[in-house]
């Protein structure tokens, strides 16, 4: 299983960050290994990815300064607060992946397993269809879940329940 994040995937490589500045007094984040090799933190970041990373990083802060600010981007936002909520409820998370489809978290405990897609909005018929097909593909009885801030008419499709994020995030 791969780590899930940017920092883990850092401290797995035995990487340390550190900042340093230009001549020009410019600040930069840059990455250290083990043998004092340093690497620019976008080349790291390059790596992660092509590693199979996540490609939303839960650190905001370190998310903009490597892609830059977007104006809108609520979807790697809320997928951030659920996977905090995953691990403050005391889930170990990965992500999964069947072919080039993309599970977003899968949450385990000891006793427990749930499946999770996180989407702003199951209004449409074909967000519907990219975040219900990874889900449908799962053989296994656990359960599995679509959180939305606009869930769809339907609580459940096919078994797989669609839940409104707010109340999701309030009941636990």
């Amino acid at each position: 299983m791969l780590p899930l994040s940017f920092r883990k995937f850092l401290d797995f490589h035995g990487f340390e960050m550190q900042e340093t500045s230009s001549a020009l007094g410019k600040t930069h984040l840059q990455a250290f290994d083990k043998n004092g090799g340093r690497y620019d933190l976008r080349e790291v970041f390059d790596a992660y990815m092509r590693f199979g990373g996540m490609p939303g990083i839960a650190d905001i802060g370190l998310r903009n300064y490597l892609l830059g600010f977007r104006n809108r981007d609520s979807g790697h936002a809320i997928e951030n607060v659920v996977y905090f909520e995953l691990l403050r409820r005391g889930y170990d998370v990965a992500i999964g992946k069947i072919d080039n489809q993309e599970v977003d978290f899968i949450a385990s405990t000891a006793d427990d397993k749930l499946y999770l897609q996180v989407t702003e909005s199951m209004q449409s018929e074909d967000v519907r269809r990219r975040e219900l097909a990874p889900l449908r593909r799962i053989r296994d009885n656990y359960e599995k879940i679509v959180l939305s801030l606009a869930p769809g008419l339907d609580a459940s499709y096919d078994g797989i329940k669609s839940l409104d994020l707010t109340g999701w995030l309030l009941d636990g």
